[in-house]
This record gives C-alpha cells, sequence and structure tokens, in this order.
C-alpha cells in the first residue's frame, strides 16, 4: 500500500492512471473503487482541490479510452465514475484539507446523503413504488421458474425493502465516499505522518447536532407514518456507527486493549451486519453526550479514579 500511495504521488498523470485502472477493476472487484477514490482524493489532500480536478479528468478520459475496448464497455463509464466517485470524494478531500476535521467531512458526506434521499423523493415522487417495480421485476428473472413457500415469503418483503431502499443508498454512497477519503488519509499518514490517521480517527466527535436529529427523527418516526423519514434515519445511523467505531478504536487504544476486540467488531460487520451497525450507531449517539474516551488515560485507568487518589 505504501508503493501504491508513493506512485500516486509521482504526479498528476500517475495517480490518474492508478485511479482508472483500479476503476476498471472495480467493475469486477467492486472493492476496487475505494482505493479509485482514494487515488484522487490522497492527491488532493497534499495538492490542492485544481490539482485532484485534473487527475479527475485524466481518470476519466482513461477509464473512457480503456472501456471502449471493452466487450460491454461504453466512453461514458469515465463520465460516470468523475460524478458519483472521483467529485465527491474530491469536494470530501478539499474539505479536509482546509477543515482538518473528519467529523467536518463526515458532515458534509451526510449532506451528500440527504441531498440524493431528497432528490430522490423530487425526481420519481414516490421512491417505494419505483424500487417496488425494479426489485419485483429483478427477482422475477433472478427466480424464474422457481416456486413455493420461500418464493412467496421473498416476494411479501419486496414493499418492506423498497420502502427503505433510498435511505440504504443514501448510507452506502456516503460511507463508500467516506471509506475512499478514510484510505486516502491513512496513506498521507503513512507517507508524511506516521500514525496520525489512528490518533485522528479515535478522537473523532461529530458533536450533538446529529444525535439531536436523529432523535427528533426518531420521535417523528414514531407519530407519523413517512418513508423519507425512515430513509433519513437510515443514513444518520450509519454516520454515527462512524462515531461508535470511533470510539471503540479510541477505548482500545487508551486501555491497551487486544486489538481482538477490534476484528471481532469487524468481523460481526460481515456476520450481523445490521445489528452491529444499530449497536454501534447507539454508542455513537451516547457518546455524543456522554465522551467515553475522556475517562480513560494512556495508562488505561480511570480519570475519576486517578481525582480520587490525589
Amino acid at each position: 500500500m505504501k508503493f501504491l500511495a508513493a506512485y500516486i504521488m509521482r504526479g498528476r498523470m500517475q495517480a490518474g492512471l492508478v485511479a482508472a485502472v483500479l476503476a476498471v477493476l472495480s467493475l469486477l472487484l467492486p472493492p476496487m473503487s475505494y482505493l479509485s477514490g482514494a487515488a484522487v482524493a490522497l492527491f488532493t489532500l497534499r495538492n490542492g482541490s485544481s490539482q485532484g480536478l485534473q487527475v479527475s479528468f485524466i481518470a476519466a478520459v482513461s477509464v473512457g479510452l480503456l472501456a471502449a475496448f471493452m466487450p460491454a464497455g461504453s466512453p461514458m463509464f469515465g463520465l460516470v465514475f468523475m460524478l458519483v466517485l472521483w467529485l465527491p470524494v474530491l469536494a470530501l478531500a478539499a474539505s479536509l484539507r482546509r477543515s482538518v476535521s473528519l467529523s467536518h467531512c463526515i458532515s458534509l458526506a451526510t449532506l451528500f446523503g440527504v441531498m440524493l434521499i431528497l432528490g430522490m423523493y423530487a425526481s420519481v415522487g414516490d421512491p417505494t413504488s419505483w424500487w417496488a417495480g425494479h426489485l419485483e421485476e429483478f427477482m422475477q428473472e433472478a427466480l424464474q421458474g422457481q416456486e413455493g413457500e420461500q418464493v412467496e415469503q421473498l416476494f411479501a418483503l419486496i414493499p418492506d425493502v423498497a420502502r427503505l431502499m433510498t435511505g440504504v443508498l443514501a448510507a452506502a454512497l456516503c460511507l463508500s465516499l467516506l471509506g475512499s477519503l478514510f484510505i486516502a488519509r491513512w496513506w498521507q499518514a503513512v507517507l508524511y505522518n506516521p500514525g496520525g490517521f489512528g490518533n485522528e480517527f479515535q478522537e473523532l466527535r461529530l458533536g450533538k447536532p446529529l444525535s439531536i436529529a436523529t432523535a427528533v427523527l426518531a420521535l417523528l418516526s414514531g407519530v407519523m407514518d413517512r418513508a423519507i423519514v425512515d430513509n433519513l434515519i437510515i443514513l444518520a445511523a450509519a454516520m454515527l456507527m462512524l462515531q461508535g467505531l470511533a470510539v471503540l478504536h479510541g477505548l482500545v487504544a487508551k486501555t491497551r486493549a487486544h486489538v481482538g476486540w477490534l476484528i471481532g467488531i469487524y468481523v460481526l460487520l460481515v456476520i450481523a451486519m445490521l445489528q452491529t451497525v444499530l449497536t454501534l450507531a447507539l454508542v455513537g449517539f451516547a457518546d455524543a453526550w456522554f465522551d467515553f474516551r475522556r475517562f480513560f488515560n494512556r495508562d488505561g485507568s480511570d480519570n475519576n479514579s486517578d481525582k480520587e487518589a490525589d
């Protein structure tokens, strides 16, 4: 990874080609899109938004040329990647370069997600019906010729899934963009400030506004049956999950606990995603009010205990 980051920083052309190749590979291996966005973000963090924009343009042209030689490719792929991935992550990287605040960038990503949700409602009117139609069509093609109780149960779930798909899409997009930004920030620390990103993430605090907004949305969800409220809650929960992860990373570092605790959390995110995300979101929500990390010193002792001993 350090070699790749160092190669990206050799110049605009190298950064653009890396972003382009990784973008094309992401058509087969979707996680490669995180690294593609990180290439643009890293160059932006170090050299500014104008330089990052040039890298994005080089990457878009390169993807268009590469896609032209693919069996089912299209030169428009480059434009799609630029609009959906590189420009949004460039905006986040430029914000981080100016503010030096991960929490500010997460707030900006949340704003992107809110705009996406509102844009869906403005463009299609009823996203639930729109998603239901597409999901039903997909299920019919995927389960063509199959019958039975299990198939009927899957189709019965479509209305509930469709109701929340807009929020899930917005949350997934925001987490994808932030994932690219975090990788870029880590690369930058590896090259120029070893250990810097770990300390920065461990001290991440989103503040009370997001928690207050989430509480208000939860109350509204209890008194009114509006899908848009539930979709906004999903987006807020995804962002609070990052706060929860930062709390756990911070506590493990401050108490010198075994890294296995963190490994276990990430394993749970894979095998029990919904329950783990909700738990981490609740931790993040509570931390906005109680600031759990302030109770622990680097040596793992409790601040209050120290005061009593003094």
